[in-house]
């Protein structure tokens, strides 16, 4: 990711910086959940377009930095106030390319900037959706795409959503379809995660080791 080199710069995310004072000093990490909607955009060739990504902030966080934003007394926090927040998230994740690594075969795809951002607050969660679409698709060249969605640091889990409502694929010829490998850590990545508090912050490889990859294969493609 393009932000490996700012060791510490992820907790100044607005909604990392919430997590961390309203935690206090819990221990272990992850201090927060994201659950991820994915849907992948494929041409009809199966050459990746893009995706679209949707955030769904765990209740506590969501709790946390709504506080204050019902300014019109209807109940519900003001979608100015939002959006406001959602614009601030995004522009401090574009350093770290949204926390979105994308494989081509082995080699890395560069991640754009990110489109079509919209949020919502719903059963007392917030959700930050955005796409991220290239300017050109991006062949597949006979090998399967890939990609992965983490938090480098582990502050904060992000896994698809299971059963099937996480992830998605649209478009691309018939035979395409994209499958999760679970993480498989070692347990001594595992315990040294859990000896972390919330004002320890562990170096920027700690994330990769728990995340999920997701590949997209298009049996019938060239």
């Amino acid at each position: 990711m393009s932000g490996s080199s700012c060791r510490g710069c992820i907790r100044l995310l607005p909604w990392v910086a919430a997590l961390f004072f309203w935690a206090g000093g819990a221990a272990a990490h992850p201090h927060g959940w994201i659950d991820l909607q994915v849907t992948v955009l494929l041409d009809e060739d199966g050459a990746i377009l893009g995706l679209r990504e949707n955030w769904l902030f765990d209740e506590t966080y969501s709790a946390f930095a709504t506080d204050g934003f019902d300014e019109d007394g209807d109940g519900a926090p003001d979608i100015g106030l939002l959006q406001a927040l959602a614009a601030e998230n995004l522009a401090q994740l574009r350093t770290w390319d949204y926390f979105t690594e994308i494989r081509a075969g082995t080699g890395p795809v560069s991640v754009p900037e990110a489109t079509d951002a919209t949020t919502a607050y719903a059963g007392g969660r917030i959700y930050m959706a955005f796409t991220l679409l290239f300017d050109s698709p991006v062949p597949r060249d006979g090998q399967p795409l890939s990609y992965a969605i983490f938090d480098p640091t582990y502050m904060a889990a992000m896994e698809h959503l299971p059963e099937g409502d996480g992830l998605r694929v649209e478009g691309g010829p018939p035979g395409c379809t994209a499958s999760i490998e679970e993480a498989q850590p070692d347990p001594d990545v595992v315990a040294y995660a859990l000896s972390l508090d919330i004002t320890q912050t562990s170096d920027d490889t700690l994330g990769a080791q728990f995340a999920q990859w997701v590949t997209i294969s298009c049996r019938d493609a060239p």
